[in-house]
């Protein structure tokens, strides 16, 4: 569906049950052409570090994507720190939103690393 809209913004998962494992074909049409979609809120679900992982693979390649918000979903510094190497490399992205994870101390000073005046973060 998402490969194939022209007219889709944002995209609400929370609280849905989604894993790393079946949310592949969201992360592979995000990376695909010219996806629409301006938002993406992942709540409440357990993609864990692997789903980090993805999505870090999406903000490397992704230029449409202005607000990630995946926070409670089991990522640890390993999955933040993932997170934080995109974010500082796409500058589509206005908003990140990792919020209930347990990123550590390690995983907090990889996002404030990444913030700017162009993305904000919320911890």
């Amino acid at each position: 569906m998402l490969s194939k809209t022209s007219s889709l913004d944002t995209l609400d998962l929370s609280h849905c049950g989604c894993i790393a494992d079946n949310m592949v074909p969201v992360f592979t049409a995000l990376c695909g052409e010219a996806p629409t979609l301006r938002k993406l809120v992942m709540r409440g679900n357990r993609v864990g570090n692997e789903g980090a992982s993805r999505l870090a693979e999406v903000l490397r390649v992704n230029t449409q994507l202005r607000v990630l918000d995946i926070g409670d979903n089991g990522i640890t510094a390993q999955g933040a720190e993932e997170l934080a190497l995109a974010a500082r490399s796409n500058k589509a992205l206005s908003e990140l939103a990792m919020e209930h994870n347990n990123i550590g101390e390690i995983g907090l000073r990889a996002l404030e690393a990444a913030r700017s005046d162009t993305l904000a973060l919320f911890l």
